[in-house]
């Protein structure tokens, strides 16, 4: 699915991690979100079932 261009920041380099709106608005809690080290920014791939059940990429 595409990776759509967020205002959500970077959290501990690349890879993929869960929202958490608390610390920043723009990491929507529940969905996925892909951390590019190089650049620092991040793309938003949506909702993901664990996110939303333990907001953790596997629970």
């Amino acid at each position: 699915r595409a990776c759509i261009p967020s205002d959500c920041a970077c959290i501990g380099g690349q890879g993929q991690f869960c929202g958490n709106d608390a610390i920043n608005p723009a990491c929507t809690n529940g969905h996925v979100f892909e951390c590019n080290a190089q650049t620092g920014k991040t793309c938003n791939y949506g909702v993901r079932d664990s996110c939303v059940q333990c907001g953790q990429l596997q629970c």
